[in-house]
């Protein structure tokens, strides 16, 4: 149920952000893009961790995709600074 609202949050929040910070006539074309991500990137993740699981174990597979997971995060953080603080004004 945790993780089932806060997916709802998330999509909530990355619509938002699409939808202030770029122009309405390219909505169509960014909202696919995001179709795209959001449907082809966990299916992309549940390749590799069966295939590190396959080829380690699955615990491996766990919590090596876990670090990868927070690795990923800090580096865009890095990457994006402005990302962290955005607001949109009107």
């Amino acid at each position: 149920m945790a993780a089932g609202w806060a997916d709802v949050i998330s999509a909530v929040l990355r619509t938002t952000i699409l939808q202030s910070s770029i122009p309405e006539a390219l909505w169509s074309r960014i909202s696919s893009l995001q179709i795209a991500a959001v449907e082809g990137g966990p299916r992309l993740g549940d390749i590799e961790s069966g295939a590190v699981a396959g080829l380690v174990s699955t615990g491996f597979s766990v919590v090596s995709g876990g670090l990868a997971c927070v690795a990923g995060a800090i580096l865009l953080a890095a990457a994006l600074p402005r990302f962290r603080t955005f607001v949109r004004h009107p």
